[in-house]
């Protein structure tokens, strides 16, 4: 395409392309590429689900649970509470939910193996294992999940409706992504002890023999995995080493960070979703700069008289095209001379108003 263009430019003329489609096809790019670092983040739970659980069954499903918990909330912040609206901002949560529900997996699953060195009595009794580890892991996982939906259904109350309707799928899909892994991953970890799996296969093969049973039931007391004993032969040595560095490094990382945190403010110009040397922004850029308007033109305002409220009753507050009908106030009269003057004022002194631009005021009383 580039090379037709300079096939058929004129020397001192350079011709540019713009056109609708080039922008739907550029933000088919843009939508492509955000889908698949949304799948490279799935995948990378996944793995490591796998490296953590030493099992693809166990990791299978977990992430099962993960992904049908996208439906399950649909199904109740639609059905069930009407929040018809569904954009781009709920779909972000499956960055959320697949940290919170590894974590939670983790969690129960951790709290499972270490039901094996509690107590003598219980080692071969699945059942007293799994009410402790359920008892234990439910607790710790109820306490972060409910912090983070209450965080989350603080945006019900947001004035924006995009930004409501976020707050309270993400709400949603939090606790019932709590409940799943509660109700499920129990089942899971039985299965597990009960049928023989290899590490990277999700099918099992066959009954496990009771001396694996009873193997795989033995106290682990001493034992670290891979992770704990980098963290308590590497990681706690250094730290204890240089704590006074890291904490010097802390504090001089707090001042500068606060320094700028009072420096920030709101947005002066508007983000570039598109790379500005893109070759379908140099037309935009030219029609802007050359043949733009030079002096801001400002925000257009319209004050109205005469309404009293807004009737949200005959309406979808979930619908983006809704528009309120207003509720006119009838005891609205501007035939006295009082009322007359004080509009006329209220126009005079708009004009001297910093946020007006000089003749960009219109009143009609004028």
């Amino acid at each position: 395409m580039n090379e037709d263009i300079k096939e058929n430019s004129a020397d001192g003329y350079k011709a540019q392309l713009l056109a609708t489609i080039l922008f739907f096809d550029l933000f088919g790019d843009i939508l492509i590429k955000d889908a698949a670092f949304a799948l490279f983040s799935v995948c990378f739970v996944y793995i490591y689900l796998a490296f953590h659980l030493k099992s693809c069954f166990l990791a299978s499903v977990g992430i099962t649970l993960i992904l049908c918990s996208f439906p399950f909330t649909v199904v109740i912040t639609e059905g069930i509470f009407q929040v018809t609206y569904f954009s781009s901002l709920q779909v972000i949560a499956i960055y959320i939910v697949l940290g919170i529900a590894a974590d939670d997996i983790f969690v129960f699953y951790d709290a499972w193996r270490q039901s094996k060195n509690i107590a003598p009595d219980i080692i071969n009794d699945k059942h007293r294992r799994m009410a402790y580890a359920w008892r234990r892991a439910v607790k710790a996982m109820a306490v972060t999940s409910t912090t983070t939906a209450v965080a989350f259904f603080a945006n019900a109350f947001s004035p924006l409706m995009p930004i409501r309707s976020f707050g309270i799928f993400s709400g949603v899909i939090i606790p019932l992504n709590y409940f799943l892994v509660v109700m499920m991953m129990p089942s899971a970890a039985i299965i597990y002890e009960k049928y023989k799996f290899k590490t990277w296969c999700c099918c099992p093969c066959g009954l496990r023999s009771e001396a694996e049973i009873e193997e795989n039931s033995k106290p682990e007391v001493g034992k670290l995995g891979t992770i704990e004993k980098f963290f308590d032969e590497k990681v706690n040595k250094v730290v204890h080493k240089g704590r006074y560095v890291i904490i010097g490094l802390a504090l001089v990382w707090f001042v500068v960070t606060a320094i700028f945190a009072v420096k920030m403010g709101p947005m002066t110009e508007a983000e570039d979703f598109i790379d500005p040397d893109h070759p379908i922004m140099q037309p935009i850029k030219i029609i802007t700069n050359e043949f733009g308007v030079k002096e801001s033109a400002g925000t257009p305002i319209s004050v109205y008289w005469g309404v009293s409220g807004v009737n949200q009753a005959d309406g979808d507050i979930w619908d983006p095209t809704w528009v309120n009908a207003p509720i006119f106030d009838t005891t609205l009269d501007i035939s006295p001379t009082k009322n007359q003057k004080w509009l006329k004022d209220f126009c005079t002194g708009l004009v001297a108003e910093k946020f007006t631009l000089a003749k960009g005021q219109k009143c009609w009383i004028n």
